[in-house]
């Protein structure tokens, strides 16, 4: 069977809830890490509620869209929770405000985007709409996770110290 028949049956086979259930183990496994634990707890979280977009929000086996460091000012953490539901986390309330300035359409856009270019195996969605905006965009970004940098991260501190 090949990639694109394996995608379309990830994509059409799977329910919005069981890629809802696979975002919160995401973040289930990111909070194991004390320090993690403590800079997600500090940020403003909420949710944003994207009713009026043409597309809905689609998620993946890796749908966190996050900056590269948790610390800084304009951190954030962006994670599909539903269709039409992105859950915010961000330190600075006008990188929120930011967010919220951008029209409906256009978040579904950069976070569908950010969440493909991120993924390489599944990606879910609740219809067939997106089909060809999924497959133009898998796994064009793929990068470490970040739960994946902090685990080569203790790694080398741990081989530095053998």
């Amino acid at each position: 069977m090949d990639t694109i028949a394996r995608g379309r049956r990830a994509f059409y086979g799977k329910r919005v809830a069981d890629a809802v259930q696979s975002a919160f183990s995401m973040i289930r496994r990111m909070m194991s890490s004390e320090i993690i634990i403590s800079t997600i707890t500090q940020m403003h979280w909420t949710i944003v509620e994207l009713d009026g977009a043409r597309f809905e929000l689609l998620t993946s086996h890796r749908p966190a869209v996050m900056s590269k460091q948790l610390n800084l000012p304009d951190s954030h953490i962006l994670l599909p929770v539903g269709p039409h539901r992105l859950f915010v986390a961000v330190h600075n309330r006008d990188h929120s405000n930011w967010l919220r300035s951008h029209s409906h359409e256009e978040l579904v856009m950069m976070i569908n985007e950010q969440v493909l270019g991120g993924a390489n195996q599944l990606v879910y969605g609740s219809d067939e709409t997106q089909t060809e905006f999924v497959f133009d965009r898998l796994g064009k970004m793929r990068s470490l996770s970040r739960l994946e940098q902090v685990q080569e991260d203790f790694k080398r501190r741990k081989n530095m110290a053998m």
